[in-house]
């Protein structure tokens, strides 16, 4: 106990599970540091009086500075700073004192939909097995999961859920074909225990962490063994875990300590999970820890001595790893339950083990003991085992392969069954006592005495005998062969073994036949006979013979019959060069490879090899790794492979591999052979290929890639084969075929079976063709077969030696005889074979064919075709077949009208047209004849030629149905006509303008024209059609619906035309439609009444007229429609129909149909202004769903209605009430009735009015009082200064109905008293605070109060506004938005420039069931962006420009399918685009350019967005993307009009597929683009039209030229020469001639001149390639500097100015360092934002006014001397300042120049003098500190006038010379912080301590009043305040009329924390606490 309490104590008792409250006792501690967080308690008691605990922080913060109270967190748990308080958790999420984050747990939970989420993320429709989740196959979203279908589905009963009381308790799916990203909601459902998940591919966050398991705070087991987990972060928070299983991770570094928190753990298990490194310290506090596996890692050091301290351990498993060092035996001899332990390790690459066996005499019931294969010494002790309870027990041990000596012990044979391996030790001897143990090993003991044997032999071999076990066995050669030169006991060989090499090579290859089966090897002569290994069969030494023992240079065992695994010790044979193992069923491990140093050769082939882990390690000496056909999991291309630099050959073929080849590639710098054929790789071929410059030979054949083949393979000029062939079922190579025209050796090309189109090109192998090298000219292979190449055969082939050239199954029009004549050698000599027809061994020509489309054989010819030519129109063709029409017209269709991103199956090429995609005939598949259907919707197709596309659909004679919805395809109808049989036309969303020319269709029944730009008046030409169905919602038809409609198109039976602009009335016409089934025309603008001839559709199913948009809307009564016979839905919801319903409504509804329960009716009423009572006629309808919520019915519901069990879904029977239907009177639930299928359970019943609020009538949403609206209103008005509003038209005026009051809509219109449904009153000069009460208005459904900047909004009422969807309040004070989450309808919300701050708002994503627009643009958010986005699965706008969000964008993002718009420009966003924004159907806008702020940006490849039809616009300028513009860059975007990408690190080629985009503005320029084919020089519409003017100018400048654009757009930005001779701009798109600079050069400068050699760290700096690897320097992306970190690291000297230099470098500290710094040059430094020269002693600022993209700037504790450094009130974006500790005079800036934005400004400890300013126009400023300085005079009245009062504000201005009084504008200020002690100040007004001020100095004021500002005159303390308790104002006689004072009698009062210290220097203690297991410094 300490007795001294005046000493500063530091007590830690973090992450236990202590509970209650802090004891008494504890607070005779004067200074405390007590860290609690992370625990379960729920007081503090008295402790927080203590003002000097926590390094004084509760003296500022109260008892937040120790723990956060309940239902509050911090990140930390408690407060630490000003401006980051305790954070209130959401209702009913909060948890214990001290939480860190809020407990997600307490909210409600939908459990299925949870699991619909899962489903989806991991890939659901995929699983190899799913009974019961097929239920979700089909939805798009897990919030489907709530609708009325899927109420019924009982998640209990999916495969491998399981629940106890209907709730999730297990998950155990494993290997069942998971993939993807696991929810972080699975980790929400409340009860789960244990969840198995191995055996799949899933991750649990986007970074290969755990996401958030630790939400699951009942999870007690989890397996997540083989899927992708590869960091540690968030396992730290599964406290309650108890078996944790972690197998084949790619954790690939050291355990992370935090698993030592687990102090649950009774089991974890991590067998081959890439651990590296010593097990840390901390692994004893896992006391409860039962088992522990880490088998197969790479844990090296010794094995640590706290095992000792974990009592419970029963199964110790540390086998395959690399220890080292002695068995920790008095640690294993505490484990008094330890059954199991194992350390072999034959796989080590040191000596692994050493020093003498423990006895492990006193683990008692210890029965299996592995510690073979080390190298431990010494005899085994005599007590070996002595303390063993069971001796009749299995007992297995394994002590074999080390150097054990002496005997086995006798006492051992009190055993009766046991294995012992103890074979190739030193052990001498076998006891006789063992002899006769008949049932050790295995029985064999005794199986052996039975054959006449000697029963020793089965344990051990005797001296001086051998056989391959070691031992004997019983049957056949199990016998001990003898051995004369045999030494020990228990040997598996035989040979005169002579040297430490000799004994170690022999050992290997010998443990090599043991390891893989020897004995049953298919060959192997030699090896079983122990002879010398050199005479193996297989193996080749550097002399071979019969007596040699070493010298293996080479091993080849390829065939041989190979079992199991190859042990990685082969890799420690010394002169090893060769080994192949192909052909045996082995898998090999690479770890330790680097042992084997003369290593050149792995051929391990179709073998069963499953990872290459260690290869990286590989010695420079491999050359070749040959590993094709073998047993690799699904993946990529392992990234290890790219890192053996030294390979010259890869063969990795038929491994299945997916994905894309990296660009890594390039660092395989001396590569000549790349053959990767056979696998699944996907992409393009990267361009990277082109900086391998020996590369030889290159086959990717029979793959899924595409795009175009690179020109840049030309620049390989050793390439002699490349084969690409096979691709093109999953679309293949495309676009022409290159000319490899300077390529000079390329020998041997294979492209077949691609999508190659074009002419081969006439220079094609021009090199190859005209070399004078023999060995290039003469044998040519070229095979261009199965492509849909054009044109003729070059006639300058003739300039080929010799040449195999196959262009077989093409559209070759001719070949030129010039190549057949006297080309003897060609086509393997039989041209000169033939004496006729040569060039038919070239190609059949036309009219004939064979299976090879040429000769083959000079007796066998080439097939005439019976229809000649027409059916073989090409040269090659490889079968005959009618060249129809149809064919010619399906072609000429492809050319004009598919693109790249089209599907294309079988289209042009030799197949029957029938066959093709999308083609039905009207025979089968085989036929080429016959066209009746075309179905080739959301094809991606486009023309510019729309004309003759469209005469070529309609040209087809047989055309009946023709869809291709989706298409960029405006069809014109100018000869369909000759469509003489089309029925049915799918053209929506084809972008069509116009039906002209439509009615010739005289045949066509069904049209559908949906989704297009259909405008103007009623297209009446469709009238003359006789059509039965007509489609043509969603365009923007005006006008009247045509009367003639209902007599022009009688036989008419669906007509939908709802979501158009029609006007006027109901056209009482349609009546005439007898025929009509379903009429859909809601969401238009009709007026009036329904007619009544709509009563005369007998045959009518639907009619819905819903929510019609006009000011009158429909009215008037609701017709009978008695007459009405087949109607199954009605719906005229959201109207103004009046009256009551017909007593004979629906009455002629057949009665047969009406009274089955199967048969449901759906009628839709809600919303009019309906009275009177329900009809009793509707009680014959036996299933009817009745919607009449938001009418006037005043009821009752008659009560036959309640026994109708089938109606509302069968709601009314399962819960017999009519409430179902409609709440009763006086009652009311959001959605007008009970029961409903929702999700919200507090909001089933229909909820009783209360007080004085009433709901007169059935349906009602909610109740009211009486004036209700019209007081709101009035409120509004009185508290935002209403009488000084811009408008205020009606307003107050008790005459004029509130409805007509300006800016107020009703749902009745404006001469309506109630319903108000909008309130807009923008831009309206409000002034003051929104009443509460205008959330309750019970119809609001639009909120908009934007443009009112003095306007104050409060969100804690906002759960009462039940209907409210758009709520528009941008620029409007609010402050926060704490309670907006409640809003449960919220669907549009504004936020824009409402000067928010801190990190994205939480509470929005409680929207996430509703939010559908969210615009959060022009604030000041920080901080990262929310994986939690994934779950506004409803969001299509997301603006969020112009804040200071950072970090990368979440995956999730990429995962909302509604998204239309998506907006994150200039934020400080860095990282990749996730890969998924690429297929976001919906997307019409992305913008993330960064062109004014600076930081890290954007890196990684730019995505291809093929998959984004409906993109318009893409802004990703000014960021750092690097790699190549994707060959299927917006390959389904068609209509897009602008993409700026300018200003990136994008290199190689514009790609072609671009040329499709029509109106395209695409910025380019400031990259490194290398290439930009001319044909987009014929673009004229490009640019803005600039392309017609300036050519290709308009697009980018050409190589060698720049434009301050990078490209011409007016005739005074022409592009201008560079010079050449420089090679500076050798790009497309260049803005200036500047030279690039080289980071490295600068570094190295920078260690040169700052004394690098003595830097206190400086790890890689100068040895390592990678710059980004060097001690402080941070990169990403592009490999460019971004930060440099160097502070207080000894740096001397003057720093380079040429850092500066460095273009993306953005953070630069180098403080606390001995320099000289200089800010010359500074200005080029055009990203830097950080810049940190604390402690440096900087007196001189000169140049520092350059660094205009400074934000943060710190300078304190320098020598800046002088008045305030003007150089710094020219710096535009500063917002952090730090002078702190200068010795800077005068008095302060009136002004602050362009620094405006200043946010933090910390000037004290220096010695300004004068006034204190105001900072008057200084808006964004929250921090002041201006302490300790000589500042006289009074604090003015603007004192931060322009700052928000809603904003936490800290100013100190401690310690000066101000006198006077505070200002009483400062009473504006909610929560301001100030500090004044120690100054003159005589006046404090009471109006700034008052219940307004509660909030100020961290709520003291709250408690202690005035005091808690300043003491009063007449007292005084330490802080010049009252800040607790104990802290409080002492009176001071001296003091008569000064305020906060902190001197006394002229002496300054001490500290009561050092009230005791007496002068004597303070002392530090730590005190260490144990609690339990837990220990936390």
């Amino acid at each position: 106990m300490l007795n001294e309490t005046d000493e500063v104590v530091t007590l830690g008792l973090s992450n236990n599970l202590l509970t209650g409250t802090v004891p008494e006792e504890i607070s005779r501690f004067t200074s405390l540091n007590l860290n609690l967080v992370g625990n379960n308690m729920t007081g503090l008691g008295q402790v927080c009086e203590k003002g000097s605990w926590m390094n004084g922080l509760v003296e500022r913060f109260g008892c937040d500075a120790i723990l956060c109270p309940v239902n509050f967190y911090a990140e930390s748990g408690r407060q630490e700073e000003d401006g980051v308080p305790c954070q209130e958790c959401p209702v009913g999420t909060g948890g214990f004192m001290g939480a860190m984050s809020c407990d997600s747990d307490a909210l409600e939970i939908n459990e299925l939909q949870i699991l619909a989420e899962f489903y989806l993320a991991c890939s659901g429709p995929q699983w190899d097995s799913a009974e019961g989740w097929a239920v979700m196959a089909d939805i798009e979203s897990a919030v489907d999961m709530t609708l009325p279908g899927f109420m019924q589905v009982d998640h209990c009963e999916f495969e491998g859920v399981s629940c106890e009381d209907g709730k999730v308790v297990a998950l155990a799916l494993p290997s069942n074909g998971l993939e993807g990203l696991v929810p972080s909601s699975l980790w929400d459902l409340p009860e789960l225990k244990e969840v198995d998940l191995s055996g799949n591919e899933l991750k649990l966050d986007r970074n290969y962490g755990f996401g958030d398991i630790g939400n699951a705070k009942n999870l007690v087991k989890v397996d997540l063994s083989s899927n992708d987990i590869e960091k540690w972060h968030g396992i730290g928070k599964a406290r309650f875990l108890q078996e944790l299983y972690l197998d084949d991770a790619y954790f690939f570094e050291p355990i992370n300590p935090v698993l030592f928190e687990l102090s649950q753990l009774k089991v974890l298990h991590m067998q081959y999970s890439g651990l590296k490194g010593k097990i840390p310290e901390g692994l004893s506090k896992l006391t409860n820890l039962m088992g522990l596996n880490l088998y197969g890692n790479v844990l090296t050091g010794k094995i640590p001595t706290e095992i000792g301290l974990m009592p419970n351990l029963w199964h110790l498993d540390f086998s395959e790893n690399d220890f080292t060092g002695a068995l920790p035996g008095e640690a294993i001899s505490k484990l008094t339950r330890l059954e199991k332990f194992h350390v072999s390790q034959s796989t080590r690459s040191k000596n692994g083990i050493t020093g003498k066996l423990p006895s492990f005499k006193n683990n008692i019931k210890l029965h299996m003991l592995d510690v073979s294969s080390n190298s431990m010494t010494g005899p085994i002790p005599s007590d070996f085992l002595h303390g063993i309870e069971d001796v009749d027990q299995l007992m297995e041990i394994r002590i074999a392969y080390n150097d054990f000596t002496g005997s086995v012990p006798t006492a051992l044979s009190r055993f009766s069954n046991m294995k012992l391996d103890a074979v190739k030790t030193q052990l001498t001897k076998v006891p006789s006592a063992l002899c006769a143990l008949s049932g050790w090993m295995n029985g064999e003991v005794g199986k052996v005495i039975a054959a006449g044997g000697n029963g020793c032999d089965a344990i051990l071999c005797p001296v001086g005998t051998y056989n391959v076990y070691g031992m004997a066995k019983s049957g056949a050669d199990g016998e001990c062969k003898p051995c004369a030169g045999g030494k020990y006991a228990g040997q598996t060989t035989c040979s005169g073994i002579s040297s430490d090499d000799e004994i170690m090579e022999k050992e290997i290859l010998d443990n090599l036949y043991v390891e893989t089966g020897g004995p049953d090897w298919e060959k192997g002569e030699n090896w079983a006979d122990g002879g010398a290994i050199c005479s193996y069969e297989g193996i080749r030494c550097v002399q071979n013979g019969t007596n040699v023992n070493k010298g293996v240079v080479e091993i080849d065992l390829s065939n041989f019959g190979l079992t199991g695994k190859i042990p990685a010790n082969i890799f420690k044979l010394p002169m090893l060069k060769k080994v192949d193992f192909s052909g045996n069923v082995v898998d090999m491990s690479f770890v330790g490879i680097e042992h084997s140093t003369t290593l050149e050769s792995i051929i391990i082939g179709d073998a069963d090899l499953t990872s290459v882990l260690g290869i990286g390690n590989a010695p420079p000496s491999l050359k070749k790794l040959h590993i094709p056909r073998n047993s690799f999991p699904p993946g990529e291309i392992p990234d290890e492979l790219f890192t053996v630099s030294g390979l010259e050959s890869i063969s990795i073929g038929f491994n299945g591999f997916e994905g894309s080849i990296a660009s890594d590639i390039a660092k395989l710098t001396s590569l000549k052979e790349f053959w990767a054929g056979g696998n699944h790789l996907t992409g393009y071929i990267p361009s990277e290929f082109s900086k391998l410059s020996s590369l030889m030979s290159i086959n990717l054949s029979g793959n899924r890639m595409s795009g175009y083949i690179p020109n840049e393979l030309e620049n390989i000029e050793s390439l002699r084969t490349l084969n690409l062939a096979g691709q093109r079922d999953f679309g293949g190579f495309s676009g022409p075929v290159p000319s490899f025209e300077t390529s000079p050796h390329l020998h041997e090309i294979d492209f077949s079976r691609n999508s190659l189109t074009g002419t081969v090109p006439i220079n094609f192998l021009l090199s190859v063709r005209t070399s004078t090298s023999h060995d290039d000219y003469s044998g040519v292979q070229i095979d261009l077969s199965s492509n849909r190449i054009t044109g003729p055969i070059p006639s300058e082939f003739d300039d080929f030696a010799s040449l195999f050239l196959n262009l077989a199954g093409n559209r070759i029009s001719s070949v030129p005889t010039t190549i057949c004549d006297d080309d003897d050698e060609f086509q393997n000599g039989l041209v000169g074979q033939l004496a006729t027809n040569k060039c038919d061994a070239i190609l059949c020509p036309k009219g004939t064919f064979s299976p090879v489309g040429r000769q083959t054989d000079v007796n066998v010819p080439c097939d005439a075709c019976p229809g000649g030519v027409d059916e073989a129109p090409y040269f090659g063709s490889l079968l005959c077949q009618s060249l129809s029409l149809e064919r010619t017209t399906l072609l000429h269709l492809y050319d004009l009208a598919f693109t790249e991103s089209s599907l294309h199956r079988f289209w042009n090429t030799q197949h029957p047209i029938c066959s093709w995609y999308g083609i039905t005939c009207s025979g089968s598949d085989s036929d080429d004849e016959g066209v009746i259907q075309i179905n080739l919707e959301d094809n991606s197709m486009t023309s510019d030629n729309m004309a003759e596309v469209s005469e070529l659909f309609w040209d087809l004679p047989n055309l009946q149905v023709l869809n291709i919805r989706g298409n960029k395809l405006p069809l014109n109808f100018d000869s369909i006509s000759h469509a003489k049989n089309l029925e049915l036309l799918q053209v929506s969303a084809t972008g069509l303008k116009s039906v002209a020319g439509i009615s010739a269709a005289t045949k066509l029944k069904e049209l559908h024209l949906t989704e297009n730009d259909l405008k103007g008046s009623f297209p009446t030409e469709i009238l003359q059609l006789p059509l039965e169905k007509l489609y043509i919602s969603f365009n923007e038809i005006t006008g009247p619906l045509p009367n003639e409609i209902g007599t022009s198109l009688p036989n008419l039976k669906e007509l939908f035309a709802y979501t158009n602009d029609f006007t006027g009335t109901i056209p009482s016409q349609l009546g005439s439609l007898v025929k009509l089934e379903r009429l859909v025309i809601g969401q238009n603008n009709f007026h009036g009444p329904l007619p009544t001839q709509l009563n005369n559709l007998v045959n009518l199913k639907e009619l819905s007229i819903y929510h019609e948009n006009s000011e009158g809307e429909l009215n008037g009564k609701i017709p009978a429609l008695s007459k009405l016979t087949h109607l199954e839905s009605l719906d005229l919801e959201g109207n103004k129909f009046t009256g009551s319903i017909p007593s004979s409504f629906l009455s002629g509804l057949d009665s047969n149909y009406v009274s089955s329960k199967d048969n449901e009716i759906i009628i839709h009423l809600a919303d009019n202004a309906l009275s009177g009572t329900l009809p009793d006629g509707l009680g014959r309808f036996e299933n009817l769903f009745l919607d009449i919520a938001g009418n006037n019915f005043k009821g009752p519901i008659p009560s036959s209605f309640c026994d109708k069990s089938h109606w509302m879904g069968g709601k009314v029977g399962e819960v017999m009430s009519c409430d179902a239907i409609a709440c009763p009177v006086n009652t009311y639930n959001p959605i007008g009735r009970g029961y409903s299928d929702r999700s919200d359970e507090d909001k089933l019943e229909c909820i009783p009015c209360e007080g004085l609020s009433t709901a007169p009538f059935l349906g009602s949403y909610a109740c009211v009082q009486h004036h209700l609206e019209a007081n709101a209103l009035q409120a509004l008005y009185r508290a935002t200064g209403g009488d000084s509003w811009s408008e205020r038209t009606n307003w107050l005026d008790t005459s004029k109905p509130i409805c007509s009051w300006h800016g107020i809509k009703c749902k009745g219109g404006s001469v309506d008293n109630s319903a108000v449904t909008e309130i807009d009153l923008s831009g309206n000069n409000l002034d003051g605070t929104m009443p509460s009460a205008i959330w309750e208005l019970p119809y609001l459904t639009s909120l908009i109060l934007k443009d009112n900047n003095r306007l104050f909004i409060g969100f804690d009422n906002a759960k009462k506004a039940t209907k409210l969807e758009t709520l528009y309040i941008s620029d409007v004070d609010i402050g926060h938005v704490n309670g907006i989450g409640s809003a449960p309808a919220l669907k549009e919300l504004h936020l824009t420039s409402n000067d928010l701050t801190g990190t994205f708002p939480e509470e929005l994503f409680n929207l996430a069931s509703t939010l559908q627009q969210l615009f959060i643009a022009y604030n000041s958010f920080t901080g990262t962006l929310s994986s939690k986005f994934g779950k506004l699965t409803k969001l299509t706008d997301f603006y969020a420009y112009d804040n200071d969000f950072s970090g990368s964008i979440p995956e999730e993002l990429s995962t909302l399918k509604k998204l239309e718009n998506f907006v994150i420009a200039e934020n400080k966003i860095s990282g990749t685009i996730p890969a998924g924004f690429s297929s976001m159907t919906s997307l019409k806008l992305f913008s993330a350019y960064r062109r004014l702020k600076n930081g890290p940006t954007l890196t990684g490849p730019l995505p291809s967005f093929s998959d984004c039809p409906q993109l318009i616009s893409l802004y990703l300028d000014y960021n750092q993307l690097s790699g190549t513009i994707p060959q299927d860059f917006l390959a389904s975007s068609l209509n897009t009009k602008l993409v700026t990408i300018s200003h990136n690190a994008l290199t190689g080629t514009i790609p072609i597929n671009l040329d499709a985009i029509e109106k395209l503005n695409i910025e380019m320029e400031g990259n490194k683009i290398a290439e930009m084919s001319d044909k987009f020089c014929d673009n004229g519409s490009w640019m803005n039209n600039a392309v017609t003017f300036f050519d290709c100018d308009a697009i980018l400048c050409p190589p060698h030229t720049f434009s301050q654009y990078g490209r011409q757009n007016s005739t005074s930005s022409a592009c201008q020469d560079c010079d050449k001779d420089s090679d500076s701009t050798p790009y497309w798109g260049s803005i200036s001639c500047d030279v690039d600079i080289n980071e490295r050069d600068i570094l190295e400068l920078l260690y040169n001149e700052c004394g690098g050699q003595n830097w206190r760290r400086k790890d890689n700096w100068m040895t390592s390639e990678d710059i980004c690897s060097w001690y402080g320097i941070q990169c990403k992306g592009t490999k460019s500097v971004q930060a440099i970190r160097l502070g207080a690291n000894n740096l001397v000297g003057t720093p380079p100015p040429e850092i500066f230099e460095l273009k993306q470098l953005h953070t630069l500290w180098l403080h606390s360092n001995p320099l000289d710094f200089k800010f010359t040059g500074i200005e080029k430094a055009t990203n830097l934002v950080e810049l940190r020269l604390d402690s440096t002693g900087l007196s001189d600022l000169y140049g520092l006014e350059g660094s205009k993209s400074l934000v943060k700037l710190d300078l304190k504790y320098n020598s800046i001397a002088g008045t305030f450094p003007q150089a710094i009130l020219e710096l535009d974006d500063l917002e952090d300042l730090d002078l702190t500790d200068n010795s800077l005079s005068g008095e302060l800036p009136h002004s602050f120049g362009k620094a405006i934005k200043l946010v933090k400004l910390k000037l004290g400890s220096n010695d300004f003098t004068g006034s204190v300013r105001g900072f008057s126009a200084m808006e964004y400023l929250q921090h002041v500190d201006l302490s300790d300085n000589k500042l006289t005079g009074t604090i003015p009245a603007d004192f931060l006038q322009s700052v928000s009062t809603r904003k936490p504000v800290n100013v100190d201005l401690s310690s000066n010379q101000l006198s006077g009084g505070l200002p009483t504008d400062l009473d504006r200020f909610d929560r301001l912080s100030i500090y004044l002690r120690d100054n003159k100040f005589t006046e404090l007004p009471p109006s700034l301590c008052d219940l307004n001020n509660k909030g100020w100095n961290l709520r003291d004021v709250e408690l202690f009043g005035c005091d808690a500002i300043m003491c009063p005159p007449g007292t005084a303390n330490y802080h010049g305040r009252q800040s607790s308790e104990h802290t409080r104002c002492e009176r001071c006689k001296s003091n008569t009329n000064l305020y906060g004072q902190v001197s006394c009698d002229g002496v300054r009062l001490a500290s009561p924390a050092s009230s005791m210290y007496l002068g004597v220097g303070a002392k530090f203690l730590s005190l260490l606490v144990v609690i339990g297991a837990a220990l936390i410094l």
